[in-house]
């Protein structure tokens, strides 16, 4: 691999990071009047490497699903040179290819990865299976609830698709910035080598958003008669939802030994800055002014927050024992001398059930109704549609 496209591979890796396992990519192919399944030229199927070297699978006969929501495994034929392969019928006229789903297991590839041989490709199989599973559901969503907008309130679905591809402009920003790309081309060319496109993946923000809103809007009304009783009832069994860390938010000021003749001048020149900082100036103004190490370059923040993120290491220890507005006595180091104050300190524990937590409680318990209703809409959208696996 030559140095551009290393360096193409790292960008793409970068990428991959940002966009997360929530964001995935997929295409839905609508079928005309009178098409079939076996009219369809099946797919290429996923390639575990980058796409110089993809690997093709054969069709599969179609297998009704039922109400279980798995696929079924079927044996088949071979056929030579399949381009699309039909995984998923659902309702009379939308199907789902093989390469819509891998497009999402590849978001998951940090799942696989490291693994070999049959750990790879068991996992991968599985991986397959609940994102395709995923993906009709959403199609389904997306099926019952278009319908009813077209026939209840059809001046809202071009607001809807707008809304939606602007969501989607906000959230391909964010992935380039992430991952530091700023042209269209590096951007095509990172996607391609995680076996994605630009265009499939801006579809799959898009109707991922649509979903959001129309179920939102489906079932706002239960989620707004949310109780004060379920919110603390959603705070008292989701204690880890809310819990904080040991943690600090700190200023520092630090005297380098070696830009003075002595140590022992250095140690002066710090213990006047000390006397400075424990008689009432500004810290921050002090640490600009005086700081021969980066924090003045902060505004006199200190390098770290939790507990082994501290640095240098030899501060935590005064840190977590401080108090807010508290500042230190001199703390030797190899290199010279630092002088800290602690501005914040947030202790472990679960947080106490004040108005802010309240609200984010608040919006968890709604979330979760909105969740239960849209299982529940469906499990009855299996029911309706039944639609159709193809696996191979």
């Amino acid at each position: 691999m030559d140095a551009g496209r290393a360096s193409t591979w790292g960008v793409a890796i970068g990428l991959v990071a940002a966009l997360g396992a929530g964001c995935t990519a997929t295409t839905t192919t609508k079928l005309g009047p009178g098409t079939t399944i076996t009219d369809i030229v099946p797919a290429t199927a996923r390639s575990q490497a980058p796409p110089e070297s993809p690997q093709t699978h054969p069709p599969a006969p179609v297998v009704p699903v039922g109400e279980t929501k798995e696929p079924v495994v079927t044996a088949v034929p071979d056929r030579a040179e399949p381009q699309v392969r039909v995984v998923a019928v659902i309702g009379a006229d939308a199907v789902v290819t093989d390469d819509e789903v891998w497009q999402m297991v590849r978001q998951r590839s940090g799942d696989y990865v490291k693994l070999v041989g049959t750990a790879r490709t068991t996992k991968e199989k599985d991986l397959f299976r609940e994102e395709l599973r995923k993906l009709i559901e959403r199609e389904l969503v997306l099926m019952e609830m278009t319908a009813r907008l077209k026939k209840n309130k059809p001046q809202l679905e071009e607001e809807l698709k707008d809304a939606a591809k602007k969501e989607a402009d906000r959230r391909l920003a964010l992935y380039r910035k992430a991952a530091g790309i700023k042209s269209d081309d590096m951007f095509k060319e990172a996607l391609s080598y995680q076996g994605l496109t630009p265009a499939g993946l801006r579809r799959q923000i898009e109707r991922d958003a649509m979903v959001d809103f129309l179920v939102g809007q489906q079932f706002r009304d239960k989620a707004k008669a949310v109780t004060l009783a379920d919110v603390r009832e959603y705070y008292d069994r989701h204690p880890d939802e809310f819990r904080t860390e040991d943690a600090v938010k700190w200023l520092d000021l630090f005297v380098i030994a070696r830009k003075f003749l002595t140590v022992e001048e250095a140690k002066a020149h710090a213990e006047g800055l000390l006397a400075q900082a424990k008689g009432g100036a500004d810290f921050v103004e002090l640490s600009k002014k005086y700081d021969q190490g980066d924090s003045g370059l902060r505004g006199g923040e200190g390098t770290g927050r939790k507990k082994g993120e501290i640095d240098p290491k030899e501060l935590e220890a005064t840190l977590f024992a401080m108090k807010p507005g508290q500042v230190s006595d001199l703390i030797p180091v190899t290199t010279g001398y630092h002088i800290v104050k602690l501005v914040e300190r947030q202790t472990a524990g679960q947080r106490p059930f004040d108005e802010k937590v309240q609200g984010e409680s608040r919006q968890k318990a709604a979330a979760k109704i909105v969740m239960r209703e849209k299982e529940k809409l469906i499990d009855e959208l299996w029911r309706k549609y039944k639609p159709t696996v193809v696996e191979d």
